[in-house]
């Protein structure tokens, strides 16, 4: 199945066309990325939740913020954080849930060798370290990916991600 698919897939899943088609879409060159702090960009997805009546714990919003900052991280550390290429961030909201796709302009990466690597490593962090942890082992964003999206899918570049958040009301 293709990335396209799976992404469509994905918004049939958390119900996506029955909530209004609802997104919020920011594309800023990686430089823009790497210097403003995240949280400008998901208060506005976590409003919208609340807006929207998901009632999810203080671990469940940490968990979706982190695992969209790290991916973010990667994606402009990737692109060097140069003013020429750019990080586009979409979260779409459904009835059940939200998906979140995430493309750079940079190279990619070889993300199957590195789920791989991400998963045999033995010394794995705590959840406490890594959802609220200041110095990070590297591969968080993997990690993240791995415990906390209910899916996640990479396209075959390695420059784009989708990722899917069940939400419970």
């Amino acid at each position: 199945m293709n990335f396209q698919n799976r992404l469509e897939g994905m918004l049939e899943n958390i119900g996506h066309a029955e909530d209004g088609r609802d997104i919020i879409r920011f594309i800023h060159n990686a430089k823009h990325w790497s210097i403003y702090d995240t949280s400008k960009y998901f208060d506005p997805v976590l409003q919208k939740l609340f807006d929207k009546g998901f009632g999810f714990t203080e671990r469940r919003e940490q968990e979706i913020r982190r695992t969209s900052e790290e991916v973010l991280l990667n994606c402009y550390s990737a692109c060097e954080e140069r003013t020429d290429l750019f990080v586009e961030y979409i979260v779409y909201f459904g009835r059940r849930g939200i998906a979140i796709h995430v493309k750079d302009e940079g190279p990619g990466f070889n993300h199957a060798q590195k789920l791989r690597e991400t998963r045999q490593k033995k010394d794995q962090p705590t959840d406490e370290i890594l959802l609220y942890g200041d110095d990070l082992p590297g591969n968080s964003g993997l990690l993240c990916l791995l415990r906390y999206t209910n899916e996640f899918h990479h396209n075959k570049k390695g420059n784009e991600v989708i990722m899917k958040f069940d939400l419970s009301k």
